[in-house]
């Protein structure tokens, strides 16, 4: 399973230079910053849900994973939200940086709630 953890991860870093990267060129060109954010993380999404698929889980590339793989999504994100929301609540610490650390435990709810139903649901 480690293994099968650290392909995620790349995978999850490659998404992430992709989503950056493309909205990023987007700004330059002056599109709208919503409309750049939601265009890179189209791709991201996208070439996460390939990635996943065929060199972290090694499984065929089908609709119904595509939609389980869009719920998960979902579902992961407000999860994320929620991490996020339950320690700027309930930590005692200063708030020039509960907000960044609260995007840590965001992302980390998001991995690893992700990363287990991808593998266990989603590419089964």
């Amino acid at each position: 399973m480690l293994v099968t953890f650290t392909k995620y991860i790349v995978v999850g870093i490659a998404n992430t230079l992709l989503t950056l990267g493309i909205s990023f060129i987007l700004i330059y060109f002056k599109v709208n910053l919503y409309l750049a954010n939601i265009i890179g993380y189209i791709f991201g999404f996208i070439l996460s849900f390939i990635l996943n698929s065929l060199f972290t889980f090694s499984v065929h590339l089908t609709v119904l994973r595509f939609s389980k793989f869009f719920i998960t999504f979902l579902l992961c994100y407000f999860l994320n939200l929620l991490g996020m929301k339950i320690f700027l609540d309930f930590i005692l610490i200063s708030s020039n940086l509960k907000a960044y650390f609260a995007q840590l435990i965001g992302m980390v709810v998001y991995t690893l709630n992700s990363f287990f139903i991808n593998k266990f649901w989603v590419m089964k």
